[in-house]
């Protein structure tokens, strides 16, 4: 059964925490006291996020916590009170799932047989281009066609023979084309924080200096 946990966010996480610096979140301070061993929390208006046992867990931020985040960031004292809430089933990225890869000599096989298709696929193309009224072609594209065309036959040739003995060279071997692996997804690529968080259009209400007009407020 999937776990829910309770998480309290007390007087302390107040004082440490700091507005709008998403790295010192009163409740990123919170999830990370009352769940042992998570890391990477993270805390925003959609999504309350950690890593916990080699897995990455996703809950959805109830809607009162949203509410005091915007609260907090805005600098509303009112709201700076001692609060629980729990984080429901959570949805588990990255964890340790097994699935089907290609082992090194899958790998060489496949790369074979794509240079085949790429061949027949460039072959495909040329004849598309003489198959076009000249008017609707310029002379460059008719002389690389036709370049395309004298060598196409020889080189497919040439490439499904390497593919074959490629194919035939791995099955002698008896290694496998693929295997079963654990977590063995590319990692996502990084991406730079400017660890401050953003509210779309309640933005402007929120983080506005005194005296400064919100966009709705010239239209009323």
């Amino acid at each position: 059964m999937a776990r829910q946990y309770e998480i309290h966010v007390v007087e302390e996480d107040f004082d440490l925490g700091e507005m709008k610096n998403s790295n010192r979140c009163a409740v990123k301070r919170a999830v990370a006291r009352d769940i042992p061993g998570a890391t990477r929390v993270e805390v925003d208006l959609q999504t309350i996020r950690f890593s916990l046992d080699g897995e990455r867990h996703v809950f959805l931020t109830p809607w009162q916590v949203a509410e005091y985040v915007i609260a907090y960031d805005a600098g509303d004292e009112e709201m700076l009170q001692p609060f629980s809430f729990r984080l429901r089933p959570s949805a588990q990225v990255g964890s340790q799932v097994r699935r089907q890869a290609f082992t090194k000599e899958g790998r060489e096989v496949d790369a074979a047989r794509n240079r085949v298709r790429k061949a027949r696929a460039k072959k495909e193309t040329a004849n598309e281009v003489l198959a076009r009224p000249e008017s609707e072609r310029t002379p460059v594209e008719t002389a690389q066609a036709e370049e395309t065309l004298e060598k196409a036959d020889a080189e497919i040739e040439r490439l499904e023979q390497e593919y074959a003995e490629t194919r035939e060279a791995v099955k002698t071997s008896g290694k496998p084309r693929t295997a079963q692996v654990d977590s063995d997804k590319p990692k996502a690529p990084r991406i730079s924080k400017t660890r401050t968080r953003n509210f779309g259009m309640r933005q402007l209400r929120v983080n506005q200096g005194e005296g400064r007009w919100h966009v709705v407020d010239h239209q009323r």
